[in-house]
């Protein structure tokens, strides 16, 4: 019933309304990979649009999908980045040429955004479509144009050094930069997603205490968190993600047995700084 009433809410406004949404149709943040028969007419609709729409726009929607949390939008956005980068290679190579590199978007601007999500994201679909995408843009000549991994110095480094900011701050840090959007992906890379999920959950809510701990004065349990916090953690895209974790009590169920010693593998003859070489 969902994917009827979908399907019938696409049609309604690409096909029926398409004259006056027509304008709109390349900003739809997601790409139609379904072969239902009832949605080939959306899909042509959607194509010869995108095929109208300029090169360097193109490129510039598919690079802004590529920071968005859900692995799938992340995988269908590279799949077609790598068809457009293959079938329109002539316009890649004169944007190359002619990037001034004072533009607020530019190709290496796609190329620094492939380099960070194959960095940092952990589906193995999306590592390899980012390979795909790097092998069409392929080498950049350096005496064509510099690879800039950054449009202003310092602008991807952190202000102060982690050990210098305060426990709030680095616990804030975590949740907004790491461990939401983490959280967000596990559902959906993985067959066992919800146990990612739970656990990255989890270390939230534990991060939760600690802010509640060194607050001053420290913030009660089952108390409304505070303002400051709230602001802090909207800014960050999360708030709505983490306010269910600000009172919640998880706790942590293992099964694992605590270990015997001795703990340094000593059974097969290791040193302990053979040992510590092992570990690092």
């Amino acid at each position: 019933q969902a994917e009827d009433a979908a399907v019938k809410l696409l049609r309604l406004l690409i096909i029926d309304h398409g004259e006056e949404l027509r304008d709109e149709f390349t900003r739809i943040p997601f790409v139609i990979e379904s072969k239902l028969p009832q949605l080939r007419d959306v899909r042509d609709a959607l194509d010869n649009a995108r095929g109208s729409q300029a090169f360097q726009d193109e490129l510039e929607h598919l690079s802004a999908l590529l920071a968005d949390d859900s692995v799938q939008i992340k995988r269908t956005a590279l799949k077609r980045l790598s068809t457009v980068l293959h079938l329109r290679r002539p316009e890649l190579i004169d944007l190359v040429k002619t990037d001034s590199g004072h533009s607020k978007w530019d190709v290496f601007t796609l190329i620094e955004q492939l380099l960070k999500v194959s960095a940092a994201d952990t589906d193995s679909e999306v590592n390899q479509a980012c390979a795909v995408c790097l092998g069409e843009i392929g080498a950049v000549d350096p005496a064509v144009a510099s690879l800039r991994m950054g449009k202003e110095p310092g602008k991807d480094l952190q202000p102060v050094a982690p050990w210098q900011s305060s426990k709030i701050d680095f616990a804030v840090n975590l949740v907004c930069k790491h461990l939401v959007s983490a959280m967000r992906e596990s559902t959906s890379s993985q067959k066992d997603g919800h146990i990612g999920h739970d656990r990255i959950a989890f270390g939230i809510q534990e991060l939760l205490k600690i802010i509640r701990h060194e607050s001053t004065p420290p913030i009660l349990k089952d108390t409304e968190m505070p303002p400051l916090l709230t602001d802090k953690f909207m800014h960050g895209g999360v708030l709505f993600d983490v306010r269910p974790l600000w009172n919640s009590s998880y706790k942590l169920k293992t099964e694992d047995k605590p270990k015997a010693p001795p703990f340094l593998g000593t059974s097969m003859g290791s040193s302990h700084n053979r040992w510590i070489a092992n570990v690092c």
